[in-house]
């Protein structure tokens, strides 16, 4: 009999103990609950569970034993991120285990291809008699083999080096890949049996898994290739070399649920004398293709030999330097930024890059420029390329100090693999040394035979001296051209340009820099139509963009000969040539961004002989002397004659009176203005705007509610973010403060002051103030 005391002491511990194992037991549980609600597939958690323990001060269980997956009379471990195998795999696998009956005396050799857990040739390593069946099961994933290997542990199933094989059927799993010629060194063909189920989800289902399966298993396993039948090509040329499958050797390949046909068209033209079956799974679907040669007595089920497929062109012969893609090792060599626009796994692309990059004279490029690995892919990977314009059919060249990015090389390799591809081609030159203009132009000489297929081009050049030759003789695609040059071109040479618009009949946006508009002599001083609104393709214009027009009497022109303009951004350079300036009503324009250097007048001219109804967005920058004199802009005369409502408008170095300013600002056509912008950096001694800019910031502080009586009328009621930048208004920062205080508290309609961006505030209550402001939420920048 114990003592009473120890019973108790030893009652004490054992409920120690149990409430210990409660609380380990509902850790783990919830551990497995959180690892099934992230997606993990059920196979991967269900394993053998040891005590919890702790590490670095944190709670941690794991399994001594993965999970498992049933497979026919077998229990397989299953690991991530190894495939799990599949029910339709396990169907296949045992009716070819009941068609065919080897024995001790006639053994047969099987072959797996992408052996993943091992699951097939363990199968039938299992049901057939012993020392009837030697097996080897290749894979490029270490962690398959591993898995492979610890499955023939738990099976029972002897390596062939294992002293326990003699009379055995036995399993070798082997770390290589059946795309290399040298793999056949490490195993013993012929083999009679080549069985496989390789990745054959093509790219627009892989793009669908559910995130179970594309998170956790073997992406390399599942994704066979822009259509899915890759892998199944590089088995159908494995199969066809002499030596590898016996004179009567079977071939059974599991496809996806539509490739029979095809997977069957491109096994019989291998040029081998092939019987093709397909099995149905218990679903119904066409799932197992099996080759037999036509000297095979195996006792397999028969149905409709499949016929000749379309996919023939692919077994077209292979070239030496092609075949040395299957040479090179399987590893990926770097690592890639997250993937952008195809939810294309990263680790394929890499796979793709560094296994399809023929042999040539070009060298290997970093990993960092994987989309113009494109340009180098083989054949079979081109409907890949082309399903992913964003990647084949962008290419942005940048030149700096007599090197091109990328190098002019793989510029010529990706031009040449793009076939009929539309482009979108950009060209800059970063730096004007001789190595760069050399360069660029042996970049613009290339580039030219290809315009043809261009759809959007950029430039931006020197185009000096002979670079100038005509850049679009056959443009038939190009949709949009943009050309920055920083050496202005010639009369002469800006009239040769514009000539060859006139082969250019898709363009829709335009935007010039540097060249000179009209494309006329300078001292022909006479009234003329210019040749450029008269093109074809101007009717259908939706945005142009152009600096160094010499005449603002072209531009009205333009507008009244482009009638779906709906963008126009324009820079006016000398006083108007033409005596009949004609008044323009533009029904479309709703962006209009208008410079004008030197004669600040010209901009009350031009609005003058404007009407823009559905003008949304206005922009005015004058660059003028200091010395010039304030004036009135026509704005507002502008603003009622067109009866638009602007959404945005900006005003920057206009030497605008304050008055003009206020009554732009209480106009009606502001009403629904989100966005103002008005700069002045000129300082007060210059434009005398110390006296005067008081009013014009007091008039944004009134923030009457509509309905009230008392005080004035709010202006711009739905503004959102203002903007009030230079020397004039920053000696008003307190009232800054105000204005930005007042529209930030109380809501215009419901309408508050989201952003307010001004020049220093220089008093302390000033600063205080708009501190409290950024803390409420107001964004406030400063200048």
């Amino acid at each position: 009999m114990l003592p009473p005391s120890l019973i108790c002491r030893v009652a004490a511990q054992e409920l120690k103990w149990l409430k210990q194992h409660a609380q380990n037991d509902a850790q783990a549980l919830n551990d497995l609950v959180r690892r099934r609600v992230n997606g993990e597939p059920l196979q991967y958690i269900l394993g053998n569970w040891p005590s919890l323990y702790f590490q670095d001060n944190l709670l941690y269980s794991w399994p001594v034993y993965p999970g498992t997956q049933p497979f026919g009379p077998l229990n397989l471990l299953v690991r991530p991120p190894v495939l799990i195998p599949r029910p339709e795999t396990e169907h296949w696998a045992i009716h070819l285990s009941s068609l065919i009956s080897p024995t001790l005396k006639h053994p047969l050799s099987l072959l797996d291809l992408g052996t993943g857990s091992g699951c097939i040739p363990l199968l039938l390593c299992h049901v057939w008699p012993k020392g009837s069946l030697r097996a080897h099961g290749i894979d490029i994933s270490p962690d398959a083999v591993r898995l492979a290997s610890d499955n023939a542990l738990r099976c029972g199933t002897p390596t062939l080096t294992d002293p326990e094989a003699h009379d055995a059927n036995t399993f070798q799993p082997v770390l290589t890949s059946y795309l290399t010629s040298a793999f056949l060194d490490v195993i013993e063909p012929p083999f009679d049996i080549i069985t496989s189920n390789p990745p054959y989800i093509p790219l627009r289902e892989y793009q669908t898994l559910p995130d179970s399966v594309k998170k956790y298993e073997d992406r390399g396993a599942l994704f066979g290739g822009p259509d899915g039948l890759d892998f199944y090509r590089a088995i159908a040329r494995l199969v066809s070399q002499k030596g590898v499958l016996s004179d009567d050797g079977l071939v059974v390949l599991e496809v996806g649920h539509d490739q029979a046909d095809a997977v069957s068209g491109i096994l019989a033209d291998t040029g081998n004398a092939f019987k093709i079956d397909i099995w149905l799974d218990p679903w119904g679907k066409r799932r197992t293709v099996v080759a037999r040669k036509e000297a095979s007595d195996w006792r397999v089920s028969s149905s409709n030999s499949a016929p000749k497929s379309k996919y023939a062109s692919y077994l077209n012969p292979i070239s030496p330097s092609i075949m040395t893609i299957f040479e090179r090792p399987l590893t990926p060599t770097g690592s890639m930024s997250r993937e952008q626009h195809t939810g294309l796994p990263l680790d394929i692309w890499v796979n793709i890059f560094e296994f399809t990059l023929p042999e040539s004279k070009f060298t290997r490029p970093s990993p960092s420029t994987a989309p113009l690995l494109l340009c180098r892919v083989s054949q079979s990977w081109r409907n890949l390329a082309i399903a992913l314009p964003s990647l084949w059919g962008s290419l942005a060249i940048e030149v700096y100090l007599g090197s091109a990015t990328p190098r002019e090389e793989l510029v010529l390799a990706f031009l040449h693999r793009s076939g009929s591809v539309p482009l979108s081609l950009s060209l800059r030159q970063l730096d004007y040394s001789d190595a760069t203009e050399t360069l660029t132009e042996s970049l613009t000489h290339h580039i030219g035979p290809r315009l043809s297929q261009v759809r959007h081009l950029s430039l931006m050049l020197s185009l000096s001296g002979k670079r100038r030759s005509p850049f679009f003789i056959r443009t038939p695609e190009l949709e949009t051209i943009e050309i920055h040059s920083s050496c202005p071109f010639t009369w002469a040479e800006s009239n040769a340009l514009i000539n060859n618009f006139r082969n250019v009949p898709k363009l829709k946006e335009l935007k010039l820099a540097a060249l000179h508009w009209p494309p006329a002599r300078p001292d022909i001083r006479e009234e003329r139509d210019d040749d450029m609104s008269d093109i074809g393709w101007s009717s259908q214009l939706s945005s142009v963009s152009m600096n160094m027009i010499s005449d603002p009497s072209v531009a009205t022109q333009y507008l009244a000969k482009w009638p779906k303009l709906s963008q126009f951004e324009v820079w006016v350079t000398e006083i108007p040539l033409s005596t009949n300036w004609m008044p323009v009503i533009h029904q479309h324009l709703r962006k209009l961004d208008l410079g004008v250097d030197r004669y600040p007048t010209l901009a009350a001219d031009f609005f003058c002989r404007l009407t823009l109804p559905a003008l949304e967005e206005l922009s005015v920058t004058l660059h003028s002397p200091d010395y010039m004199t304030h004036s009135r802009f026509g704005v507002v005369d502008f603003l009622t004659k067109s009866q638009c409502r602007l959404r945005k408008l900006k005003l920057c170095e206009t030497s605008m009176e304050p008055q003009e300013l206020r009554e732009i600002i209480q106009h009606p056509a502001l009403e629904t203005l989100e966005c103002f912008n008005v700069t002045e950096l000129r300082g007060n001694q210059a434009w005398g705007w110390g006296d005067s800019v008081r009013p014009t910031l007091q008039a944004f502080t009134s923030t009457r509610r509509r309905g009230e009586d008392q005080a004035p009328d709010t202006v711009l009621p739905s503004l959102r973010h203002l903007e009030i930048v230079g020397p004039s208004f920053a000696a008003e920062s307190e009232l800054l403060v105000k204005l930005a205080t007042a529209r930030w508290c109380i809501p215009v309609d419901g309408q508050r002051l989201e952003s307010f961006t001004s020049s220093a505030i220089n008093s302390e209550a000033g600063i205080k103030a708009k501190f409290e402001l950024i803390d409420e939420g107001l964004h406030w920048g400063i200048v």
